[in-house]
C-alpha cells in the first residue's frame, strides 16, 4: 500500500509540472497567433473561440490538428486532477466538493495566466477544462459502481 501511495505522489507531482509547463511555459511550448494579442487578451464571452473553431472546421481556416489539439487538449488537461484527487482522498469522492474546487482551480489558473502574461483568459477554456472535469468524475463513478456490483 506504501509503494502504491509512492508511485501516486509522485505521478502527481509529475503531472503538476507538465501541467505547469503546458499552462505557462509559452517560450517552452509554442503557440500559434500574434503573442502580444495572446498575452493581452481577456475572452469573457462564452462559447466565442468554440464557435470560431467550428467555423474553421467548415471554412478550412485553421488546420485541423490545431483544432483537435485545442479543443481535445483543453477537455483532457484537468482530467488527471480528478483521477489523482479521487484516489487520494475519499472526501473527494462527491461531487459537490471535487467539482467546485476543480472548478477553482481551472479559474485561478486562467486567472494567473492573463496575470502573470503568460498565456490568455480565456472563458471557453473554462468550460472545455471543467467539462472535462466533469466527464472524468463522472467515468470514475461508473468505474467504482460496477466495481461494486461484481463484489456483490
Amino acid at each position: 500500500m506504501k509503494k502504491r501511495k509512492i508511485i501516486m505522489y509522485t505521478a502527481f507531482v509529475f503531472y503538476v509540472a507538465v501541467a505547469a509547463i503546458l499552462l505557462f511555459g509559452d517560450d517552452i511550448f509554442l503557440r500559434d497567433g500574434n503573442r502580444y494579442e495572446l498575452l493581452n487578451h481577456a475572452n469573457l464571452k462564452p462559447f466565442s473561440e468554440i464557435k470560431r473553431y467550428v467555423l474553421a472546421i467548415k471554412t478550412g481556416s485553421i488546420p485541423m490538428w490545431n483544432i483537435i489539439c485545442n479543443l481535445l487538449g483543453n477537455i483532457l488537461l484537468f482530467t488527471p486532477l480528478v483521477c489523482f484527487m479521487c484516489h487520494m482522498s475519499p472526501v473527494f469522492k462527491k461531487w459537490f466538493v471535487t467539482l467546485p474546487l476543480c472548478a477553482v482551480v481551472i479559474g485561478a489558473v486562467e486567472w494567473m495566466q492573463y496575470y502573470f502574461k503568460r498565456g490568455s483568459m480565456d472563458i471557453d477554456d473554462f468550460i472545455l477544462n471543467f467539462i472535462g472535469c466533469t466527464i472524468m468524475f463522472l467515468i470514475i463513478k461508473i468505474w467504482e459502481s460496477r466495481k461494486d456490483m461484481k463484489k456483490e
